[in-house]
């Protein structure tokens, strides 16, 4: 059975711990957000940025942009994102700083997709919530879980059935402060 899927690439965040734009860093002849935005369109039918307008990014390699609710952390950005597809896709989230993601990897989660129960509301290595696949229609639940004022990931996912992803650890290094782009650097 085929499987709609599409990503979303998270860029709303102000890398404050970095110092600067994470999503700008030089990488593999482009930008991190580039070199993650090319991964996601290689297992999904449509790539989605969702960003505040104002960033540089018109040269992301995403087929849309959404502007990012600014300030309400990344499930809102996601909560965002899974309005815009059809309820019956999955949507695969990538954070923006995800240097070592491996195509192969991602691939093999898609593949999963269709004999994952009805009832998984996410596919996620157990680490990071923000590389990984979420059901669509999980839409209208996290919509109220917003409305209560929460905004962590971990909250949101402790609440709905999540199927772990197999993943190389390294796969999810992620760059938050200077001491982490420079030991990727190097």
């Amino acid at each position: 059975m085929a499987v709609d899927r599409y990503s979303l690439v998270l860029a709303g965040g102000q890398s404050r711990r970095l110092g600067r734009d994470k999503a700008l860093l030089p990488w593999t002849g482009g930008t991190l957000l580039q070199h993650v935005c090319a991964i996601a369109r290689t297992v999904s039918t449509e790539a989605i940025l969702v960003a505040p307008r104002d960033r540089p990014y018109a040269h992301s390699g995403a087929d849309r942009w959404l502007d990012d609710p600014r300030g309400q952390g990344p499930l809102a950005a996601i909560a965002q994102g899974l309005a815009v597809v059809p309820a019956t896709a999955w949507v695969l989230v990538l954070a923006c700083d995800l240097p070592h993601l491996e195509p192969r990897v991602l691939q093999g989660w898609a593949q999963n997709l269709p004999n994952l129960s009805p009832a998984i509301a996410a596919y996620l290595p157990r680490q990071q919530p923000l590389c990984g696949w979420y059901r669509a229609g999980q839409r209208e639940p996290l919509r109220r879980f917003l409305a209560t004022g929460r905004r962590a990931c971990q909250d949101w996912l402790s609440e709905i059935p999540v199927a772990i992803a197999p993943c190389p650890a390294a796969m999810l290094t992620n760059l938050n402060t200077p001491a982490d782009w420079h030991a990727l650097a190097a």
